[in-house]
């Protein structure tokens, strides 16, 4: 059974199953490989080095894929990796946004090839994956959006969108979706939406819409951006107020607060309150 999600560095999240890293999302910043790997040689109850059932990069911006870049290249005998799930757009696509090109270079190839038989999954919108005991569905790839030959706002709106599932539990990850992204899914999906975990889109930042959460009613908020971020009045603001005062929310989880792990099939009572952690200090945004 999957025992766990775990907020683990910047932007990177783990579900783990039995001790095992079942799914790894995204990372953070160069600096935080060392991080992510200690962790995951710290609690691994598996036999040999950690093994990484997928590891899926939602879009190609440096606060995201340096992780994985340093992994590779100074770290990559200390892990296995099985699966790279990503969704590159064309290099002209990239250029026409003028943004950071890395998965569509001869540089992601050389890298994902140091993690020795680590397959490359191309991801398009529709697909489904098993991975142990959790269906991964791809909601959002770039494609729907951007390829076409013109600029397309926005790009974080190239974030690959997907949701962890099983029998009677979803968790949705949004990566950095912004407006049109989020406007396409609730037009496409509507109510299919609804999961009990939802990674609140942009650090926090507030893209997306109030009507986008409300479909999916999560009861379980992951926000990756620390308090000095989530406190932000600058940026918008309303919507986390509005979160907060939700009856369908029950848990409010921020990065930095000690607080980031939860069980899979978390339930909550009815009428049970609002939890946010505790946050003694406040500093510069991480």
């Amino acid at each position: 059974n999957t025992t766990g999600l775990k907020w683990c560095v910047g932007n990177g999240y783990e579900a783990e199953s039995n001790g095992k890293f079942d799914i790894v999302y995204d990372g953070s910043y160069a600096s935080q490989a060392r991080k992510m790997i200690s962790y995951m040689e710290d609690n691994y109850k598996g036999e040999g080095k950690p093994t990484v059932r997928a590891w899926v990069l939602t879009h190609s911006h440096g606060d995201h894929y340096p992780t994985f870049q340093t992994v590779t290249r100074r770290m990559d005998n200390a892990i296995n990796v099985e699966y790279i799930v990503y969704s590159p757009l064309r290099e002209e696509d990239y250029e026409m946004n003028e943004e950071e090109i890395y998965f569509s270079t001869e540089d992601f190839q050389q890298d994902a090839a140091e993690l020795d038989g680590a397959k490359l999954v191309y991801a398009h919108t529709g697909m489904e994956f098993t991975f142990c005991n959790l269906k991964m569905e791809i909601l959002m790839t770039p494609e729907t959006l951007f390829k076409g030959g013109e600029p397309k706002g926005n790009f974080n709106n190239t974030s690959v969108v997907t949701r962890l599932y099983d029998e009677s539990y979803k968790a949705l990850f949004l990566g950095d979706i912004a407006v049109k992204g989020s406007d396409y899914m609730h037009a496409i999906y509507g109510d299919y939406l609804k999961s009990d975990i939802c990674q609140v889109s942009h650090h926090g930042v507030e893209d997306v819409p109030l009507s986008f959460y409300e479909t999916v009613k999560a009861s379980i908020l992951y926000y990756p951006c620390n308090i000095w971020l989530y406190d932000q009045t600058e940026r918008h603001y309303d919507v986390r107020v509005a979160l907060e005062e939700r009856d369908y929310t029950k848990e409010i989880l921020i990065a930095g607060c000690g607080q980031y792990t939860r069980a899979w099939g978390t339930v909550f009572e009815a009428n049970a309150p609002l939890v946010i952690p505790d946050h003694p200090t406040k500093g510069p945004a991480a």
